[in-house]
């Protein structure tokens, strides 16, 4: 095992001092010194482990070490499993819903979103206590309350609001600038929009480009301008599309159209990942001829004086 080479030191655990392999140590691969010429390229097939590249392409299961340290791959997410473990990774890490709101409400994780109804525009706000979630994130770019647990289920316009859970277990409300009348403060907003968290963007592009596109920007359906909106507005107007209002934004269309704009694409968390994921399937293969080499340079390397340092080693 590539472990045995490893320098041994000395630990101190309690009273003892014991004697244990420097795992601290790595040794990478410059790519910008290394000659392609030095490499072939391996497509990782679905149910195959780092043993099996080795198998295959080394003849001995031996040099997965080198499989792993060509690629730098150091957890068992950057390799390459499949889609339907990856999938699975993917809506645990994601799991949950993005909530969309034109407020910016100053949350914390969590936090608690409750769903409150009003019996009139001036009425008494109550709480129903069935319908709650815990607040993992609020992306503030985006105005998504990310949410998780909790029970009932939420729907677009729905009035929600948020509240803080103090130390002796007593809860405090917190209250925003209303995005109707920014001169009030509100204990509520709307929910605009609902959708995985997976499905929300990372950033939104113009179609069949590269092009990203500010959540702030004027929009003017089906044409985006060269205007935008501050990060921070909160007044929001429908009927009155002039100045500093949220409602002329890119997002706000997002939100109002179900995540549906005319001339805009987004790249979902979700397309981001698999695109990332599916490019883990290919690996660089330093050729056979080289394992000589290399193992002895490892060797030397890893026996060596200069510990805490990253040394790199090219071909």
């Amino acid at each position: 095992m590539l472990f045995n080479n490893y320098k041994k030191i000395l630990y101190t655990i309690g009273n003892r001092e014991v004697e244990l392999r420097d795992i601290f140590t790595r040794v990478t691969f410059l790519n910008d010194y290394t000659s392609e010429r030095a490499y072939d390229y391996y497509y990782i097939q679905e149910g195959e482990d780092p043993e099996d590249v080795a198998r295959s392409v080394y003849g001995n299961e031996y040099y997965s070490w080198l499989v792993l340290m060509t690629n730098n791959i150091i957890s068992e997410d950057q390799w390459y499993s499949g889609d339907n473990v990856f999938l699975e990774r993917l809506n645990t890490k994601y799991s949950g819903e993005a909530y969309y709101i034109t407020n910016l409400p100053d949350l914390k994780p969590g936090d608690l979103m409750v769903k409150v109804t009003q019996n009139s525009p001036y009425g008494v706000i109550s709480i129903d206590e069935d319908f709650y979630r815990i607040v993992t994130d609020f992306d503030k770019n985006f105005r998504s309350v990310w949410g998780h647990g909790g029970s009932g289920e939420f729907s677009i316009g729905d009035k929600i609001m948020f509240a803080r859970q103090n130390p002796n277990g007593s809860a405090t409300k917190l209250n925003f600038i209303s995005s109707i009348d920014i001169t009030n403060t509100t204990e509520y907003t709307d929910i605009k929009f609902i959708e995985s968290k997976k499905n929300s963007p990372i950033h939104f592009k113009t179609i069949n480009s590269d092009l990203v596109i500010p959540p702030n920007v004027v929009y003017v359906s089906p044409a985006i301008t060269s205007d935008s909106i501050s990060k921070d507005t909160i007044h929001t107007d429908d009927s009155d599309l002039n100045g500093e209002n949220f409602a002329r934004t890119l997002l706000y269309s997002y939100m109002a159209n179900n995540g549906s704009v005319p001339g805009v694409e987004k790249l979902s968390y979700y397309a981001y990942e698999l695109d990332k994921y599916r490019g883990s399937q290919k690996l660089r293969i330093l050729k056979p001829e080289y394992c000589g080499p290399a193992l002895t340079l490892m060797e030397q390397l890893l026996t060596s004086n200069s510990i805490g340092k990253r040394i790199s080693i090219g071909f």
